[in-house]
């Protein structure tokens, strides 16, 4: 019901905007038309005047425009003669302005989107001034950050984005952490991910579930120097060409040693997972029970006992064993509880 009535005032709101320009549509150009219809009758007589020299009829031509217009449109006032080129001259002075201003506008909001609304409650650009360009070059050369070549300015940073209000590229310098947090399909691979591999300066370790990061950034990452594709289970259709062995490390013993404790600190959980278990089938043995509930073997280790329901028929997972009867001899029914 809330939805239903989100869309129906939604689609009132739309009617009302769209007749509220038509309207005031109608009115700038019926302003703007008597406009130009008075000032070219006014400035159409006073040129008629000029070039009929002496012999001209005196000028009196209402002030009041309405007054003017009426009296233009019932023929009590004569058109000059002057008056038509006069008019087509505002009228095209009148279009070139428009249309300057048509361009202006288009050009100014560009690129936006409706969100870009809201840009007024967020930060001035004196709030984000560190982000921008020369906030970050200065933060580089205060880290030492250096151009691959001397002629080149220091790389300020990776792009994040444009100030909405200004306009002005905000970038993150190279001792800050972005994370960001999109919803699918809101363009975080064209609008951040790609920008930024293109715009480093050095190396970089891109990771991507698809092919497109690939496909947008390989050949021109490829103008700076090799780039590899690690793609093990095919998703870019990439042929392998080189190959890492996480074994190569070991080269002595105290390699081999410090690769041993990293499989032996993957698999501690495992490990006390296992040990549990282990104590758990020593109590079972020794008719203990182990935390009050019944267990059964583990389907892929016959040697453990895992906590769960025995199998239907059976006591423990054993099956030989037949499960006994209840304290009364009998079961539900009359008979043993299977």
């Amino acid at each position: 019901m809330s939805g239903t009535r989100r869309r129906g005032a939604s689609s009132g709101t739309a009617g009302l905007d769209t007749s509220t320009v038509l309207l005031w549509t109608a009115l700038v150009v019926l302003t703007g038309g008597g406009a130009l219809v008075t000032g070219a009758v006014h400035l159409g007589a006073r040129l008629q005047a000029r070039l009929d020299g002496p012999a001209a009829a005196p000028v009196d031509l209402p002030a009041n425009p309405f007054e003017l217009l009426a009296s233009l449109a019932t023929g009590r006032q004569p058109w000059p003669p002057a008056a038509t080129a006069v008019l087509v001259a505002l009228a095209v002075l009148a279009l070139l302005a428009a249309s300057a201003a048509a361009l202006l506008w288009r050009r100014r909001t560009r690129g936006r989107t409706p969100v870009d609304r809201v840009a007024r409650h967020l930060g001035r650009l004196s709030a984000v001034r560190t982000l921008t360009e020369d906030g970050a070059r200065r933060r580089a050369k205060r880290l030492g950050v250096q151009a691959s070549d001397a002629a080149e300015p220091v790389p300020a940073g990776l792009p994040i984005g444009r100030h909405v209000p200004s306009g002005r590229l905000l970038v993150s310098s190279w001792e800050d952490v972005c994370v960001d947090i999109w919803g699918p399909r809101t363009g975080k691979t064209t609008s951040r991910v790609v920008p930024a591999i293109l715009a480093a300066p050095g190396a970089v370790l891109a990771t991507s579930n698809k092919r497109d990061l690939v496909d947008a950034t390989r050949d021109v990452r490829a103008q700076r120097g090799q780039v590899w594709v690690f793609d093990p289970q095919g998703v870019a259709e990439e042929a392998a060409t080189w190959w890492w062995d996480p074994l190569s490390y070991v080269v002595d013993e105290v390699k081999a040693v410090t690769l041993a404790r990293l499989f032996a600190t993957a698999g501690q959980g495992r490990e006390r997972a296992h040990r549990r278990l282990l104590r758990q089938r020593s109590h079972l043995a020794a008719g203990q029970p182990a935390a009050g509930r019944r267990r059964r073997r583990a389907p892929n280790h016959p040697g453990l006992l895992v906590a769960g329901r025995p199998p239907r028929g059976r006591a423990g997972g054993d099956p030989a064993r037949p499960r006994p009867p209840d304290a009364g001899g009998r079961g539900r029914r009359g008979r043993q509880r299977p």
